[in-house]
């Protein structure tokens, strides 16, 4: 959450976006979908024709969000080998511009399976609560 607001508040890669009123949309079709949610938007990414910048920015943010908490967890690494695979960019380009992600595009798993998500539920945030 902290990263989003960062990056909301620093940056211009939400211009023109309500960003809390979003992620609360999101966080209430994650809750109402499950794991259906990461489905449609794993197949999202796939359908959506990005530029190349834009591609490299979703990885960024992505790599971003991992590393966010300085707690490096499997899953989060599996996830966003789940959105690489979606998107038509290659190893090169992607080492080229974020070196340091080198070591998540190996491979390593099966990463064509479903997502695991078992009656989680999100609660909305709010960029104006103190966020730990």
């Amino acid at each position: 959450i902290n990263l989003v607001k960062s990056l909301a508040e620093k940056t211009t890669l939400f211009e023109g976006i309500d960003v809390e009123n979003v992620l609360n949309s999101f966080i209430q079709e994650i809750n109402k979908k499950g794991k259906l949610f990461l489905v449609d938007y794993l197949a999202d990414i796939k359908a959506t024709e990005f530029a190349k910048e834009e591609k490299l920015a979703l990885l960024d943010l992505a790599f971003k969000t991992i590393n966010s908490d300085n707690i490096i967890e499997y899953s989060e690494v599996k996830f966003f080998k789940k959105i690489r695979t979606r998107l038509d960019i290659t190893d090169d380009e992607i080492i080229e511009t974020y070196p340091e992600m080198e070591d998540f595009i190996q491979p390593d798993i099966q990463i064509f399976e479903d997502p695991e998500w078992h009656n989680v539920a999100f609660s909305n945030i709010s960029f104006n609560a103190t966020n730990k």
